[in-house]
């Protein structure tokens, strides 16, 4: 059944609620559902609803709400990622996937060395939309929290106040944490742009409470080295796992 994200408080049953511009246009001219269909709804309230289209006009969609089905969204542990912005969609690659590995915020960051320095309003829509749609297509009953574009040195200083685990992927000629403990399960995951952290910035992160860590010898790309990481916690410490099936 075709799940939705509606940014609506009122999703409760017999309740109906009326979609316009965008998401009707979602309805109508890509799902191409019409009057009669049923679909999943949530809105970060931690639960989905089944909604019935009861009718369709040329400029919007009523929906009314038939049922509310619980679901267990417990997490082990939350994920932050804080990436700083790369060339092309390659941060868009990241929301994405981060959606699908239970990522609870992203924080778009400009550093000394990004190749990205500015970034329309319009594509931080455009990039809540694309969190909305892997949420919906992952199964998810909530859209990760994303963050304006902020300065680096911006996103040290708030994280000075932030208790939990924060953790800083340096190249692996980068001096990292003899040892490394994690407690609670919260955690912090700070990545940086195609030419690394500035000598400064390793600085400010250490201040701020990060600890070094590298993936081995491995250098991977920008993109992809928030994305490994975060589902290596989330199977270490979360809920990502693989599960024997019997053959028979």
């Amino acid at each position: 059944m075709t799940r939705l994200f509606v940014d609506d408080p009122q999703l409760k049953i017999n309740n109906i609620i009326v979609l316009k511009n965008e998401k009707y246009n979602k309805i109508k001219n890509v799902l191409r559902l019409k009057k009669d269909h049923n679909l999943i709804l949530f809105n970060n309230s931690h639960k989905e609803f089944i909604g019935k289209i009861v009718q369709c006009s040329s400029r919007e969609t009523h929906i009314l709400i038939i049922e509310e089905i619980s679901k267990n969204t417990e997490k082990k542990i939350t994920i932050s990622i804080a990436g700083a912005l790369t060339k092309g969609k390659k941060i868009e690659w990241v929301f994405q996937k981060g959606t699908e590995l239970n990522v609870s915020e992203f924080y778009p960051l400009i550093s000394k060395r990004s190749l990205v320095k500015d970034v329309s309003q319009n594509k931080v829509e455009r990039w809540r939309r694309i969190l909305e749609e892997a949420g919906s297509q992952c199964g998810r009953v909530d859209v990760p929290k994303l963050y304006d574009p902020l300065l680096i040195e911006e996103y040290f200083q708030h994280m000075k106040n932030i208790q939990a685990n924060k953790i800083i992927l340096v190249e692996p000629n980068h001096k990292q944490e003899s040892s490394c403990h994690f407690s609670g399960k919260e955690f912090h995951l700070l990545t940086g742009p195609e030419g690394g952290f500035t000598q400064e910035e390793l600085i400010l992160a250490k201040e701020a409470g990060f600890q070094s860590l590298t993936l081995g010898g491995l250098t991977l790309r920008a993109e992809t080295t928030p994305i490994v990481v975060t589902a290596i916690l989330q199977n270490r410490f979360g809920n990502l796992t693989i599960t024997n099936i019997d053959q028979k």
